[in-house]
């Protein structure tokens, strides 16, 4: 995506990237000590959660937050085997880092804010 598409589907709000550090001394001793296989896929393990619907998909460009939602949900699942179900709504609500339902990035709120579980 090209610097004014990105300002186009954001409608010009500026989206706060935040700085990571990788310490690639242990990604690369990892890398070496790992065989990876061919193919695998974790929905065969039962390991992804399931595809969620937005109840209002063309009025709210919420997908940030069911992505990360989903993408969280599903390491909780492969890692520590709890099938979470975690809350997308308190991702667009309380993100003070993105544009609601203009669309966001969720990384600033998972640091800083937390997630909150759907009940």
């Amino acid at each position: 995506m090209s610097d004014e598409e990105l300002s186009e589907y954001t409608n010009g709000n500026p989206i706060d990237e935040p700085e990571f550090e990788v310490n690639t001394a242990l990604s690369n001793n990892a890398a070496q000590k790992v065989s990876i296989p061919e193919y695998f896929d974790y929905r065969k393990l039962g390991k992804v959660t399931p595809v969620k619907e937005s109840h209002s998909p063309h009025s709210c460009g919420a997908c940030y937050a069911f992505a990360t939602a989903a993408a969280i949900e599903s390491q909780y699942l492969i890692h520590q085997n709890l099938n979470l179900d975690l809350s997308e709504q308190s991702l667009v609500d309380c993100d003070n880092h993105s544009s609601k339902c203009n669309g966001g990035s969720v990384k600033m709120n998972c640091l800083n804010e937390g997630l909150f579980f759907l009940t």
